[in-house]
């Protein structure tokens, strides 16, 4: 038995110990790994999301850029056109006014020659044939002369009046052609300016959505995936394509393997079947040349496609018979629109380097329904290298 003094004390402590908080269990270490990990993953995650958001926002930039480039260069041209017929005008109008010039000149030593003609033979010898009237026969015939030479000089002055106008008249619209090619210079001037500075943030959207790609591993979901969607929109071209088209046979497209003029002259960069990253296999092929220059359609068809197309920029795609299509990627500018007839050598759009491309290039393939096929056994032979 415990003295009662020990009793108390016992239990004082268990009261004590009873009272105190209960001390939290420490944490084990794979606990803090495993929350250390799902706080990484959710912060890549959130890194992911953004940069997929930021890439969609440079894809939207691009294409937007991609498509003021074209619209200004469509007006570029325009403007071109105009500012050609403005000058043959000119050169007409130059034209007109030297033979009106020597007219006037001519008229003018006319008159004058009457004039000294007149002066010579004096007023009053005149005055003497009236009043001495000792031959009435020659007074007659001088009369007549007086009258011819006076309708005659009246005559010239009315012509030298009306050429006068005329020459004013051509003065005046010489004068209004040179003013509107001075404007139309003054437009092409300030739509080159905008043109430059789009093809600049063209430029800084493209470096921008690079440096955002980031990791090889997302180049390549981006290059499947693009060559995911111009496959998907093919399909659905074919699957639209007239039956009674296809039946046109060896009649057409397929007749001319291996003679098709190719699109644009220029140097191949990308070969046909290449593989780029992570075994993307390239379905056309690219050829390097300067921006601007023509593109012109293999073959007769119909236009099916003209628009941006994530990859390939700014594309036309062109039907023609037996199920066979061609493709014309990075253009910077398109001159057909869907439903468009186009011959042979017709010419479809401008080189340029639209889709993020860093200097003039074409994207040229050719297609049978989903079958694509190298562009080197349907064009004219390639010669070092280089097409065209």
């Amino acid at each position: 038995m415990l003295p009662h003094a020990m009793k108390q004390l016992l239990l004082c402590m268990a009261c004590i110990v009873l009272a105190l908080p209960a001390v939290a269990q420490e944490p084990s270490i794979e606990q803090l790994e495993l929350e250390a990990v799902k706080a990484k993953i959710g912060l890549l995650t959130q890194q992911l999301q953004d940069e997929q958001q930021q890439r969609d926002t440079d894809v939207r930039l691009l294409k937007e850029t991609d498509e003021k480039i074209s619209n200004q260069s469509a007006q570029l041209s325009t403007t071109g056109e105009e500012i050609a017929a403005v000058r043959a005008r000119t050169v007409e109008l130059e034209e007109r006014l030297g033979p009106l010039r020597e007219q006037l000149a001519n008229q003018r030593q006319h008159l004058a020659q009457q004039v000294s003609a007149s002066w010579r033979m004096g007023r009053q010898q005149f005055l003497k044939l009236l009043l001495k009237q000792d031959d009435p026969a020659r007074l007659s015939r001088i009369l007549t002369y007086y009258g011819y030479l006076n309708r005659a000089r009246i005559g010239i002055i009315d012509e030298i009046r009306v050429s006068y106008d005329q020459l004013q008249e051509v003065n005046l619209a010489l004068v209004t052609q040179r003013e509107s090619l001075e404007s139309h210079l003054d437009e092409q001037a300030r739509l080159v300016s905008l043109l430059q500075a789009a093809r600049m943030e063209q430029q800084q959207i493209v470096d921008h959505w690079n440096s955002s790609i980031g990791s090889s591993q997302q180049q390549i979901a981006q290059l499947a995936k693009d060559a995911e969607d111009l496959n998907q929109l093919l399909v659905s071209i074919d699957k639209a394509i007239p039956e009674e088209f296809r039946k046109l046979g060896d009649k057409g497209f397929a007749a001319l393997k291996g003679q098709l003029v190719w699109p644009v002259s220029g140097k191949i960069t990308r070969q046909f079947g290449e593989k780029l990253s992570g075994g993307v296999v390239l379905e056309g092929l690219v050829v390097s040349l300067p921006e601007g220059k023509p593109v012109r359609s293999v073959h007769g068809g119909t236009v099916v496609f003209a628009d941006w197309l994530r990859g390939y920029g700014m594309m036309v795609i062109v039907e023609h018979d037996s199920g066979f299509m061609t493709l014309y990627g990075y253009n910077q500018e398109l001159l057909k629109r869907v439903g468009d007839k186009v011959e042979a050598g017709e010419i479809i759009g401008l080189s340029g380097r639209s889709g993020g491309q860093k200097k003039g290039s074409l994207y040229f393939a050719v297609r049978r329904g989903e079958r694509a096929m190298n562009p080197t056994h349907w064009c004219r032979a390639v010669s070092k290298g280089k097409v065209g």
